[in-house]
């Protein structure tokens, strides 16, 4: 009996050590895991460029995390137990403490900025609560990205300058052609006039003729003034009223007649009988009829005289449109590409501002039609102006349909 207690004993004993050998490698195996966490939460946040500020509801600073101390607005040293109130300028701590007011398990957003090392560097708080009586503050240094976003900002504002800039120039452009234009007429006819009253026959009839003409560029040199002032005042610069378009190229051959009878052209009109009115701004749509009737007179003027002729037609194209031609038979557009008069400033003329045919397709456009350009088989060219009826028009403006495209 006794060496069976004395065995029991042992036994018990042993398991005893084994239990306590075990428990005592568990221990070290949780503490190594522990150890391992801890190292992989340290390696973290090292490896995070955010700093974290645990700190009390009232706003008390306990602890930190900078990877770089040079990041802090102070020393821990500094701030580690006091209230941000003691380190933080008056506004901002008055902007966290209204942020801590409203923090929860959604992140509250506070952008702010602080002079640090000479320099004003900026960040945003991310401030969630931790528990019930704390709150955590990740910070982040977005100076960087302020810094790429005001050059951003300014680069815009730049374009936008450069852009008013040069839309500025582009109208000058325009007010320039279109004023220069009847400035030159009003010249020429004076010039005529003088030589005719110099006749000791002294023609008056045309003396009529040429003073009509002064007078009617006189007037076409206002209208561009009044759409100027009208433009910058935000008003629609002309409205749009239906028109015949016969009587809108008669106006407008009125105006070049005495022009083209010194040059000794051919005018010819063939308009197809019964055509409807047309929707839109007669003064624009002649000056686009305009425009293309000096570019055919200026073609003319370096092909024999013999030969020099301008065909106006109109028709009536799918119904819905008044397709309008003007013709000559000078030499023809001197680019390979005919799309290539229609860029801005492009001129084949010595004292040209290539900014007319820009303006007029922009006009054409805008009344839902189109203009463009093609070469004539004989020579010389032909530009093709589309303007809707007005019922297609009226269809146009009110976004019930699109205008047909032709051509």
């Amino acid at each position: 009996m006794d060496d069976l207690t004395s065995n029991t004993y042992v036994v018990v004993a042993i398991l005893v050590v084994t239990l306590y050998g075990c428990l005592i490698a568990w221990l070290l195996v949780l503490r190594t895991r522990r150890h391992e966490e801890l190292l992989q939460k340290n390696a973290m946040l090292r490896a995070l460029p955010d700093m974290m500020f645990l700190m009390s509801c009232d706003g008390v600073y306990l602890d930190y995390h900078a990877r770089d101390p040079n990041d802090l607005f102070v020393p821990p040293s500094s701030f580690l137990g006091r209230n941000m109130r003691e380190i933080l300028p008056p506004d901002l701590a008055s902007r966290f403490e209204e942020a801590f007011a409203q923090a929860s398990d959604e992140p509250v957003l506070v952008e702010y900025g602080l002079p640090i090392n000479g320099e004003v560097r900026h960040f945003e708080a991310r401030l969630v609560r931790c528990g019930s009586d704390k709150i955590l503050s990740i910070v982040r240094d977005v100076s960087a990205r302020k810094l790429a976003d005001d050059e951003l900002t300014g680069a815009l504002e730049d374009r936008a300058r450069i852009e008013r800039v040069a839309a500025l120039g582009e109208l000058a452009a325009w007010v320039a052609h279109e004023v220069k234009q009847p400035l030159s007429a009003i010249l020429t006819n004076a010039q005529a006039c003088i030589r005719y009253l110099r006749d000791p026959s002294r023609n008056l009839t045309r003396i009529q003729d040429a003073l009509r003409d002064v007078v009617g560029e006189a007037v076409r040199a206002t209208d561009v003034v009044d759409r100027t002032r009208a433009l910058f005042k935000g008003r629609e610069p002309l409205v749009r009223e239906s028109l015949v378009i016969g009587q809108s190229i008669d106006a407008v051959l009125g105006s070049v007649r005495s022009r083209m009878q010194r040059a000794g052209i051919e005018v010819r009109t063939v308009l197809e009988p019964g055509l409807p009115p047309a929707l839109g701004a007669d003064v624009q749509v002649q000056q686009v009829l305009f425009n293309l009737v000096l570019n055919a007179y200026d073609a003319l003027m370096h092909v024999d005289p013999r030969h020099r002729r301008i065909t106006i037609a109109a028709r009536l194209e799918h119904g819905s449109h008044i397709l309008i031609s003007v013709s000559d038979t000078g030499r023809g557009i001197a680019v390979p590409d005919v799309e290539t008069v229609f860029n801005p400033y492009f001129t084949t003329k010595e004292h040209g501002m290539g900014i007319g045919l820009t303006i007029s397709r922009s006009i054409a456009e805008a009344h839902g039609g189109k203009l463009w350009a093609t070469r004539n088989d004989g020579g010389g060219s032909t530009f093709w102006l589309t303007v809707p009826t007005a019922v297609s028009a009226a269809r146009f403006l009110s976004g019930a349909a699109s205008p047909a495209r032709i051509g």
